[in-house]
This record gives structure tokens, C-alpha cells and sequence, in this order.
């Protein structure tokens, strides 16, 4: 992101956001990097799933839900599906000290918006979580653990990848130098060729079968 949108981001409102996290001493230190960024504003930290979920629907103007994995009772996984059971339109970030893969695709298909690592620095988790809020969806590149024969060919390949980051036809035509037509007939072919109905089940299979890493 550029310095000229981190800049226009200061005037805009400060975005809304909770902590479920167990380690007491990390979520106070993690409240005050974001509210000190001047891009965020913490309305509420959990240290359990389960005390986030008993007051859920008190907490109007959530925007951004940045969980742990390794919780007592419910880990953030769980949460996360029972969270988007109800609520598609939450952000949601798992900040975990865990970087394996299998952690990884799990939240991705869970429904987290994000993956980062409790190891990142300060300037590049506030960079990040800006990004996830204006649309972007950011997790490790990950390893192909278990890579399966893939039926797509180099270009829808490379489609599908472009499909995962969150972008739309219309930028993916730009960033392949194709039409969007082009770039609509691939998806559609794509779809019939793994058999699958839409965009997130199209990156679901991709990603356990190793198509995409």
C-alpha cells in the first residue's frame, strides 16, 4: 500500500475492532498498538471463544475480529465457523504464534479474512490489516503438502491464484493482459473442470489438492 493511501486512511473513521485472545499481557499490548496507530479503535478484548459469543450481539459496530487459535474451551478456528454461521461481513484475522500450513488453510477455509504471525513487526501488521479492511484477503504462501496431478492448464492457473487474492475479472484481465470476456470464459471453464458451483469452493479445492499454494 502506498504512503499516500496509509496517509488518507488517518482521516477516515477509526475501525471497530475486538481481541479474543488468552494471553492477557499480548491482547494489552496488542490494544494499545492499534489504538495508538490512529487506525483502529479496540471496543473489547476476550480472553475465551465462548465469552466473545455470550456477547456478540451486544457488540454493534464490530468491523474487525482479530483471534487467536489456541484458546481453552473453543479454539479460534471453531469460533470462526460459528462465527460466519451468522455473520459473512466481519473481517476476521487469526494472529497466532503457528505458521504450519495446515493452521493456514484451515482459517481459509473456516472463513478468516487473514492469517498473520505474532512474530510480525509492528508497522507491517497495522499495513496488513489496513489492506484486509479495504478488501484484501492475506494468508503465508503456503507449501503444497499433499500436491495432486492439477487438470488446469498454466493460464488458469495462474487465474485461479489471481482469484484467491480477492481481485475480480476485471483486474485480473489487467494484471495477464487478457479481456475481461477472456478472463469470464476461463472461470467458467475452470468451474466445470473441478466440478465445482462457485468462487469458494473453487478456492477451497484448489488449495487442499495443492493447485494453488
Amino acid at each position: 500500500m502506498s504512503a499516500e493511501a496509509m496517509e488518507s486512511n488517518r482521516t477516515a473513521p477509526l475501525t471497530a475492532t475486538v481481541l479474543v485472545d488468552d494471553h492477557v499481557i499480548f491482547c494489552d499490548g496488542l490494544e494499545k498498538l492499534l489504538n495508538d496507530s490512529n487506525y483502529f479503535a479496540v471496543i473489547g478484548k476476550f480472553h475465551t471463544s465462548s465469552t466473545f459469543l455470550n456477547a456478540q450481539e451486544n457488540i454493534s459496530r464490530l468491523q474487525l475480529l482479530i483471534v487467536d487459535i489456541e484458546m481453552p474451551e473453543l479454539n479460534g478456528l471453531e469460533l470462526i465457523r460459528k462465527i460466519r454461521q451468522k455473520d459473512t461481513q466481519t473481517k476476521i484475522v487469526i494472529l497466532s504464534m503457528h505458521d504450519e500450513s495446515t493452521y493456514v488453510r484451515e482459517a481459509y477455509q473456516s472463513g478468516a479474512n487473514g492469517y498473520l504471525v505474532k512474530s510480525v513487526d509492528s508497522n507491517t501488521l497495522i499495513k496488513n490489516l489496513t489492506q484486509i479492511m479495504q478488501g484484501e484477503n492475506i494468508f503465508p504462501v503456503l507449501p503444497s503438502k499433499s500436491k495432486t496431478s492439477s487438470p488446469l492448464s498454466e493460464q488458469e492457473t495462474r487465474i485461479v491464484k489471481l482469484i484467491a487474492t480477492g481481485i475480480n475479472s476485471k483486474e485480473i484481465a489487467l494484471h495477464l493482459n487478457l479481456s475481461p470476456l477472456t478472463v469470464q470464459a476461463h472461470r467458467r471453464n475452470i468451474l466445470k473442470k473441478l466440478k465445482v458451483n462457485n468462487t469458494a469452493e473453487l478456492i477451497r479445492l484448489s488449495f487442499s489438492k495443492g493447485f494453488i499454494e
